[in-house]
């Protein structure tokens, strides 16, 4: 290669030996050869009019007209030696003040556009190089001409040619062969030799960049600034190199025979001292910059120096160094006795607590020195000689020490393996309670106070006033997990890792990447192994050797790729890119292609795409240099492409392509107005046509409507009759059951303090309450006959005939005898027993009660009814004592249980009915109960209300009148049974005394 040239439009022309010319734009190379061209080619340049100038040795000048065009189409001149310049050109040099000028084997020509001839320059120059043939000329921002000669150096002609200054090797010209010239958008000259590598000019300064810093090639054939900032260097047989700033300064010629691991870095006045794990290399500043090494030092050859495996280099206040080692415990350099000494103190420490490895260390600002151990933390007083040991019964988080920092205001921070972090300031001795676990590598602190900590595998942690304020991790863009070193500038923090150098930029809030393309060629940065010298810089240790960088002058990459759609397919058919393209409905499958220009490093292009009429968002970022998409639906599109660089920075405007997917004719709109059109005509037929049968199916429902009618009515009215006869027939049987039971004043009369709740569910109830007065006592029954309704109001009405022959023709009032012989009459009125069809278990469940008001005694006989005594006060169970069954509830209810038998026939037929004789106290409450009021559905579950509710209800009637017992128990039952339906009759009966 031996030309190179970028156009406007970010594409990049390379002119080689043997008259090839290649165009590199979209990240692919493109054959723009010339036909007939086989010299070499020695310039690319344009002039004002966009035209490209290629200049050849021994083929002369060619200019293409129409350089973009396709190549089978260039409009080529050709000017050499006929025309009045030469065959032999060996560069083109464009200028505002002279135009074009060819440098030839004759001597330097510029080109007259108006009189269309050559002329030589040094008649318009004075001072012109007369003896050393001009290789390449300059002409700068500042309108003055640099230009670069064989063997005779450099010459600056300034003030329009009147005032020359000339550079050559006595001046530090790298060679005073200048093979080409250049000048970068900092001013800095850019000088190219042949066998020197390059020299670079800025203010004054002359700098020389060699195989001893890093440029590989000495013989230079151009050079160029793209438009990243990147300089482009094209060399004889070594290719392209690409300089990306003088940031990165690296040291690696430490061993002739390998690479050097820097393990630990320290700068005192003018000497570096470098750590390994062969050694320590000792430089001064100077020679550092020169990259000679002053003295190596390893533990064979220094008796104080016990193991060269070096960790640790720090500098205390009285300009001492501290070495730590893997191994060898910590040596000191007395730098006024200039020599090695071994604190015996010290290491005796070292040496119980990890066998002599130090894990880390650091000085704090009393000048004490910290040693981090497997075992524990040494704290040694350096001025006082004093030395102490802690664990964690002295406070700390871990024994296993992995990292030590000293923070601005004097805290110093200990990091423990797998335990996280402790502080030390003063005598206060203390636990981070960060709410996480981790190990520790690494410390530094930045501008704002805030304290960044290393770890193995979680990435960086940041700590401010004491607690988490957020991590970094590959998230965030650190790609390695374990950090192995930190370094602040400001607000910005250098992370280290074995996979290059990260830094987060605090103004952009963002993690950049430092790797070998970006200059960091050491790439795997070791533990701990940095330092930042008063002069800003920053070193870092490397697997091979050490690399200083000087963060004014890291440039980042805030230059957008450039970003082009280099191809649209369609069903695999090239569409023209620069129209919109309108497809048919079956061509609907496209694959679009593009590619952005990123020279800092092409490998971190990234992409996302948006295709607009299809997507709503952006897709998810993508190193993918292509969109594919299949069977899109008719309509309008629009794709678009943005790219990020190296750095992280976007396109701020996409670049686009439009295309049509035409729908198929039964999807436009002339065809939908067609069919909406024949739609609307036929549902106007099909609707005239149904309606018009409607009407005739109409009449022949009315009149079917109207004789079914006459029909239902004829029913109904007959139905109403039958209904209302047997309504007339249920109340009349109402009628007679009402007057076979006692009126509740007749009760009322005989018993003061007495109720009846009565609520049948049907008109007729199979519940009833019957009363009579005989020989001075009141005798008062509630009962549930079998059923209700009807049925049960016809077993009530034969239920209270027998009682009434019973008691006032029989003169029986004992309560047992009255149920045995209630139970006779209604198995022999029912028949039950027979066996005949007639034969039924029909029968009642009763409560009945015989009330001697003088002797204030009560008895009492029950089938399956209970009766209930509410005391006016509460009682002791030892107080209450009977001789038939019972029980009681919360020291105020005694329930006296009845017979477990029917009135009616049952298995229990040879067991009489007992009385229970109970006397009765001032306040008690007799209640006697069916069971529909206990056994009603309702509540906010639906459930049955039950006995001990029931009871709750009974306890709440204590002292209060007999209208108000009626009232209580009414309200509860409306409440319990809200929107359920009635299930059963109710009756409760309460006499009060």
């Amino acid at each position: 290669m031996k030309a190179i040239y970028q156009d406007s439009v970010g594409g990049v022309w390379f002119g080689h030996v043997g008259g090839g010319l290649t165009y590199y734009i979209n990240g692919e190379f493109h054959d723009r050869s010339i036909e007939g061209v086989t010299a070499d080619i020695t310039s690319i340049v344009a002039d004002a009019e966009n035209q490209l100038w290629v200049s050849t040795y021994n083929n002369g000048v060619f200019r293409i007209n129409n350089p973009y065009d396709n190549p089978n189409s260039f409009e080529i001149e050709h000017f050499a030696g006929a025309e009045g310049l030469s065959d032999r050109v060996s560069n083109i040099c464009y200028t505002k003040k002279y135009g074009l000028l060819f440098i030839t084997d004759f001597g330097v020509k510029y080109w007259d556009k108006e009189k269309n001839s050559f002329g030589f320059i040094k008649n318009r120059i004075p001072d012109w190089p007369e003896y050393f043939p001009v290789i390449t000329i300059l002409e700068a921002n500042d309108a003055s001409l640099w230009v670069g000669t064989y063997n005779g150096g450099l010459y600056h002609f300034m003030d329009q040619g009147k005032k020359l200054q000339v550079y050559d090797h006595r001046d530090g010209l790298s060679k005073n062969w200048v093979s080409y010239l250049y000048q970068d958008r900092e001013n800095t000259i850019w000088v190219g030799t042949w066998g020197g590598g390059i020299t670079t000019i800025n203010q004054g300064k002359l700098k020389i960049f060699n195989k001893e810093n890093g440029l590989a090639a000495s013989k230079i054939r151009c050079i160029y600034e793209d438009y990243e900032g990147n300089i482009l260097i094209g060399s004889r047989n070594n290719g392209i190199f690409i300089y990306k700033g003088d940031a990165f300064e690296h040291f690696t010629k430490f061993s002739p025979d390998h690479a050097v691991h820097i393990t630990s870095i320290c700068q005192i006045k003018n000497d570096c001292w470098f750590g390994s794990e062969s050694g320590i290399w000792l430089y001064g500043e100077d020679d550092c910059e020169n990259k000679k090494s002053l003295k190596h030092i390893e533990a064979d050859d220094e008796a104080n120096l016990m193991s060269n495996n070096i960790r640790f280099i720090l500098c205390d206040r009285k300009k001492d160094i501290w070495i730590g080692t893997w191994g060898g415990g910590v040596t000191t350099y007395n730098s006024q006795k200039r020599k090695f000494e071994y604190n015996y103190l010290v290491n005796r420490y070292v040496m119980d607590a990890s066998n002599g490895n130090v894990s880390a260390m650091t000085i704090d600002h009393d000048n004490n020195l910290f040693i981090g151990a497997s075992e524990g933390l040494i704290y040694y007083e350096i001025d006082n000689r004093k030395i102490d040991f802690l664990t964690q019964t002295n406070g700390l988080a871990g024994n296993d020490i992995t990292a030590l920092f000293t923070s601005s205001d004097g805290t110093v921070w200990i990091g423990s393996r797998a335990k996280g972090l402790s502080t030390i300031k003063g005598a206060d001795v203390r636990k981070l309670p960060l709410g996480m676990m981790f190990t520790a590598t690494c410390f530094t602190e930045t501008e704002d106070g805030a304290i960044w900590v290393g770890t193995e595998g979680r990435g960086v942690i940041i700590i401010k006033d004491g607690k988490l304020q957020k991590t970094l991790s590959e998230e965030s863009g650190i790609t390695s997990g374990l950090i192995s070193t930190l370094e602040s500038d400001g607000n910005n923090v250098f992370i280290g890792t074995p996979k290059g150098l990260f830094e987060f930029r605090d103004d952009l809030n963002r993690v950049v990447y430092y790797g070998e393309k970006e200059g960091f060629v050491g790439v795997e940065v070791r533990p701990n192994a940095s330092f930042k010298n008063e002069k800003g810089e920053i070193y870092f240790g490397t697997s091979n050797g050490v690399t200083k960088m000087n963060p004014e002058k890291l440039r980042l990459n805030q230059y957008p790729p450039k970003t082009n759609i280099t191809q649209v397919q369609v069903d695999l058919v090239n569409q023209d890119l620069n129209k919109v393209a309108i497809l048919d409905y079956s061509y609907n499958s496209l694959i679009i292609h593009y590619k952005a220009i990123c020279i800092s490093d092409a490998e971190k292009v990234r992409y996302k795409v948006m295709l607009e009429g299809a997507d709503v968002t952006w897709q998810p970022v993508t190193e993918q240099s292509y969109a594919s998409y299949p069977s899109l639906s008719p309509g309008k599109y629009t794709f678009k492409v943005l790219a990020r660089n190296n750095s992280g920075f976007w396109n701020t405007e996409p670049a686009s392509f439009s295309f049509i997917i035409n729908p198929p004719f039964w999807k436009t709109l002339w065809f939908y107005a067609i069919i909406s059109g024949s739609l609307v005509v036929f549902v106007f037929i099909f609707v005239k046509v149904r309606e018009r049968k409607l009407k005739v199916e109409k009449a022949v429902l009315e009149s079917r409507v109207a004789m079914r009618t006459k029909q239902i009515g004829e029913k109904n009215s007959l139905l109403a009759k039958k209904n209302k006869d047997i309504t007339d027939s249920i109340n009349y049987a109402k009628r007679i059951q009402s007057a076979l039971m006692p009126s509740k004043e007749k009760i009322s009369n005989a018993l003061k303090h007495s109720f009846v709740f009565y609520r049948p569910k049907d008109i007729v109830s199979g519940d009833f309450y019957w009363f009579a007065k005989e020989n001075g006592r009141v005798l008062l029954a509630a009962a549930d006959c079998t059923g209700h309704g009807v049925p049960g109001a016809f077993m009530s009405m034969i239920s209270i005939s027998s009682l009434n022959k019973i008691v006032k023709e029989k003169h029986i009032i004992e309560p047992g005898r009255v149920l045995n012989q209630l139970r006779k009459d209604v198995v022999d009125n029912m028949a039950q027993g027979t066996g005949s069809e007639w034969d039924s278990k029909d029968g009642l469940d009763i409560a009945l009660l015989n009330i001697d008001l003088r002797n204030q005694v009560v008895e009492y006989a029950g089938a399956y009814n209970s009766l209930y005594i509410i005391k006016e006060k509460a009682f002791k169970e030892e107080d209450i004592s009977y001789d038939f069954k019972y029980s009681t509830y919360k020291n105020r209810l005694i329930e006296v249980k009845p017979e477990r038998m029917p009135i009616g026939i049952s298995e229990r037929m040879n067991k009489e009915f007992k009385t229970k004789v109970i006397k009765i106290d001032k306040g008690d409450l007799l209640i006697i109960t069916t069971d529909g009021y206990i056994d009603q559905f309702g509540g906010p579950k639906g459930r049955k209300l039950m006995s001990r509710k029931f009871k709750d209800i009974l306890l709440e009637l204590t002292g209060k009148s007999q209208e108000e017992m009626h009232a209580t128990l009414k309200q509860r039952f409306d409440q319990w049974i809200g929107d359920y339906e009635q299930i059963d009759d109710v009756l409760v009966i309460g006499v009060g005394f």
